[in-house]
């Protein structure tokens, strides 16, 4: 026996790891009649070990367990911090991710749009954050599935959410009969916690400035500092993304034919 063979199997980990985290703030869900956007977003890269060192260190700096977006306006409330010195905080976690080799992938749906398709492809694409997953699925194959990245396993891992659970992994299954190129690649689909997976945490930062992003666009309000932080260093592409979508009604219409096909193409 190999003295080293169980060291050599703990040891061994896929080298693209793809971190995904759907992240709904009470405007932000689909049941909700009041709201206009639902985003999914997230990052992939092949080494998360400096860029939560860094994280970690910011967050026992500023005393946080966690950066969760929707929690951390009473933090500072809490904490009596100032609009400015909030902002001040939460761009130096951005700094973080943008000087980690990140990429990142981002979905984001208009609601109205979404719930004006016809029937049949409603039922098709499932509901708003199931038609997100499907396509964040599809452009990690797009992005991913060149150069090289192409011979490279994926393992992703969305925010422990578990009312979405159940049906992600349905999804993440019918996929995988239906597309070789995933079934070959996608070794693992996870829920983590975010609190003890900083990347998580980041991408929770990406889906809320993104879908805050899509409610300035649609009100005539100015982009945040942050987001063009988030952008300026990712590559081009909707939104900054390497592969990022708006499904807005044109968008739809316009992708009617392929969507009665199949809901990922």
């Amino acid at each position: 026996m190999n003295p080293m063979g169980w060291a050599y199997r703990l040891s061994w980990r896929p080298r693209v790891t793809l971190v995904i985290d759907c992240f709904f703030d009470d405007s932000g869900k689909e049941s909700d009649s009041s709201n206009r956007f639902v985003v999914m977003a997230g990052y992939a890269t092949e080494d998360w070990g400096e860029f939560s060192k860094r994280w970690r260190a910011l967050l026992l700096k500023y005393g946080l367990p966690a950066i969760h977006m929707k929690e951390i306006i009473g933090i500072a409330e809490e904490r009596e911090w100032t609009r400015q010195q909030l902002n001040d905080l939460l761009q130096e976690f951005v700094a973080v991710i943008t000087a980690s080799s990140m990429v990142g992938f981002g979905v984001g749906v208009d609601v109205e749009a979404f719930r004006a398709l016809p029937k049949d492809i409603r039922q098709r694409c499932g509901n708003v954050q199931l038609f997100c997953c499907s396509r964040i699925l599809r452009r990690v194959k797009d992005h991913l599935g060149h150069g090289r990245f192409d011979d490279q396993l994926i393992s992703v891992i969305f925010d422990q959410d578990f009312a979405y659970a159940r049906p992600r992994v349905r999804l993440v299954e019918e996929v995988r009969q239906r597309d070789r190129w995933l079934a070959d690649r996608l070794t693992m689909v996870a829920f983590g916690n975010s609190e003890h997976f900083y990347p998580l945490q980041a991408a929770d930062l990406l889906a809320w400035e993104t879908r805050r992003q899509l409610v300035n666009e649609a009100t005539g309000n100015p982009s945040t500092p942050r987001w063009a932080q988030l952008m300026a260093v990712l590559p081009s592409g909707d939104y900054g993304y390497a592969a990022g979508e708006h499904w807005t009604k044109e968008w739809f219409d316009h992708e009617i034919p392929k969507l009665r096909g199949k809901a990922n193409e």
